[in-house]
């Protein structure tokens, strides 16, 4: 009776452990094994999804691409249309405080900073033209900003300092 049940004891199938289904488990037990079943699915998974992946990757970085050139050229036009240039005849002594007097001054004639991620600012740009008895500053001012309260901040930046439009 006893080899009876020992016998039939050695053919009931043990329930299996929750650890055996788990990828860990097969790891630490064939760590090459497993390496191989990664990289097979991962080739396999390559194969059938890699071209139509690699067309949207493409398809979206060409419109992306396309865009900023777009949103750039956009933001050239608007910044270029209707800007002038002011010409500044600087004091004969300018005191260097002037100078951030004048940038805190035009501080406020640019955009907000929450507006910039969305559409660029309009920026200014300094050119020096020195002759033999004079120093003149041009200052190109953008068309979307008006050039009366620019001139006007030069000239409080710097008194004595003539601006002309």
């Amino acid at each position: 009776m006893l080899r009876r049940l020992l016998t039939a004891v050695r053919f009931w199938s043990s329930p299996r452990s929750p650890a055996t289904d788990r990828p860990l488990y097969d790891f630490l037990r064939d760590p090459a094994g497993s390496w191989h079943v990664l990289l097979t699915h991962l080739g396999d998974t390559l194969t059938t999804w890699g071209p139509a992946t690699a067309v949207g990757l493409i398809t979206g970085a060409l419109v992306l691409c396309l865009g900023r050139v777009w949103r750039q050229h956009y933001a050239h036009r608007r910044l270029a249309r209707g800007a002038q240039i002011i010409t500044v005849l600087p004091p004969p002594d300018a005191s260097p405080d002037g100078a951030s007097a004048l940038w805190a001054h035009l501080a406020g004639l640019l955009l907000p900073a929450r507006r910039h991620s969305l559409c660029p600012g309009p920026h200014l740009s300094w050119e020096y033209l020195l002759d033999r008895g004079t120093v003149r500053i041009r200052l190109w001012v953008p068309g979307t900003v008006p050039p009366h309260p620019v001139a006007r901040a030069v000239e409080a930046a710097w008194p004595g300092a003539r601006t002309h439009t």
